[in-house]
């Protein structure tokens, strides 16, 4: 199984981030608020970008 990193900095652990779509993975907004995070997104002209939590290192997460 391939291993897919998509944020590997620490200062966006505990956030929610806004990439600028899914298939550009351009952090454009962060903050602690998904729908904050996508306001600020689309006012900066990102039609449909896509917003993740990233959890803390050492968070465990189960999906």
């Amino acid at each position: 199984m391939e291993n897919h990193v998509l944020v590997n900095d620490e200062k966006h652990e505990g956030k929610y981030v806004a990439f600028s779509s899914i298939v550009d993975h351009t952090i454009v907004s962060e903050g602690d608020d998904p729908e904050s995070v996508m306001i600020s997104a689309r006012e900066q002209g990102h039609e449909s970008p896509m917003i993740v939590y990233i959890p803390n290192k050492d968070m465990r997460h189960c999906y």
